[in-house]
Parts: C-alpha cells; sequence; structure tokens
C-alpha cells in the first residue's frame, strides 16, 4: 500500500523543524581581544558579523580588550573584525561556527599582536594564555587615525 502525503502537511512540518532548529542554535559567543600590538599604541578595533557593515572604531589601549557580541545561527555565522594601529589595517576572521566552536565555547578570546591574532584559552588568566591556534592577518592596509574614535575600557 502506497501512502500519499500531502505537500502542505509536509511543508508544515519542515517550517515547524526549521523552526524548532534555529530557536535552539542561536546564542551569542562574546568575542573578547586583547591588544598587545606593542606598548603604548592603541588599536582602533571594529567587528561586524556577515552582511552587517562595520560600525565605529573603538580605540582599546596597550592590554585593554574590546568585546563584541557575535550572534551565532549554526552553520551560517561568522563575524570578522577590523584592527588599525600605527599606519596599519588589518583584517582577520574572528569567528566561524565550523572552526571555532568546539574551540571557543561562549567566549573567544584574541591576542592581537603584529604576526597576527592568537586564539587563546578564555578561561585561563588574561596574563598567561594558553594558545589554542595562530592566524594572519587576512587583509592590509593603510589609513590614518581619527581623534573622534570611541575609547573601550582597560581590562
Amino acid at each position: 500500500m502506497v501512502v500519499k502525503r500531502s505537500t502542505t502537511n509536509m511543508a508544515v512540518l519542515i517550517f515547524l523543524l526549521i523552526s524548532l532548529a534555529s530557536s535552539h542554535s542561536r546564542s551569542t559567543v562574546t568575542l573578547e581581544l586583547v591588544n598587545w600590538i606593542a606598548y603604548n599604541v592603541p588599536a582602533f578595533i571594529t567587528c561586524s558579523e556577515k552582511n552587517k557593515v562595520l560600525g565605529d572604531p573603538v580605540r582599546v589601549e596597550h592590554d585593554g580588550t574590546y568585546e563584541y557580541p557575535c550572534h551565532t545561527v549554526m552553520l551560517g555565522t561568522s563575524c570578522r573584525c577590523e584592527v588599525k594601529w600605527d599606519n596599519q589595517i588589518r583584517y582577520f576572521k574572528a569567528y566561524k561556527f565550523t572552526r571555532d566552536h568546539s574551540i571557543c565555547g561562549s567566549k573567544c578570546r584574541w591576542y592581537l599582536v603584529p604576526g597576527g591574532p592568537l586564539l587563546a584559552d578564555s578561561s585561563e588568566p588574561i596574563d598567561y594564555p594558553v594558545v589554542k591556534r595562530i592566524d594572519n592577518w587576512s587583509g592590509v592596509g593603510v589609513f590614518s587615525a581619527n581623534n573622534d574614535e570611541k575609547v573601550a575600557s582597560q581590562a
């Protein structure tokens, strides 16, 4: 005996399953970026989620931190950050679900150094990072600093 399923019933079932899955898979990962570029060199940091325009840069002094809430939706999630210091601009992908979910949990702590960002164990003290991965900057450029940037709090 062949059982026929209504297209409407199947569509409703698929919609309910997708809704249920996406409501449980949404969460926020905190990106914590620590400026270790160089002593007395501020970094201007901006982060954004996929397809969003970068906001105004936040000034982060040496040893200071900047936090950005990266909203995750399973496989489609990625957040990138732009870091400016002296006359340089660098970019990196600060969170990609498939790459970082198992490493970061609810927080990704990045130490920003001239050679590239270092992903560390966020459960360790900030002064003694246990590095999990070393990344390269994915883009380079030149900028001129603006005195109107927002200032981030010291850690």
